[in-house]
This record gives structure tokens, C-alpha cells and sequence, in this order.
């Protein structure tokens, strides 16, 4: 479980988290936003 908390702790992991939110989205529309 610390594992998990861990990686939602990283601001670019959440970030992506935020944007997947909307829907899916490509690799690459993920590093362009």
C-alpha cells in the first residue's frame, strides 16, 4: 500500500492522474499538455 502512496505523492504522476480524468489519452497528447 506504501507503494501506491508513493507514487500518487509524485507531482507529474497526479498530473497525468488529472488529465486521464477527462478520458484517455496518447503518450504523446500527455506530453504535449
Amino acid at each position: 500500500m506504501d507503494s501506491v502512496f508513493d507514487a500518487l505523492a509524485h507531482p507529474t504522476r497526479r498530473r497525468i492522474l488529472e488529465l486521464l480524468k477527462g478520458g484517455a489519452m496518447t503518450a504523446g497528447a500527455l506530453a504535449d499538455a
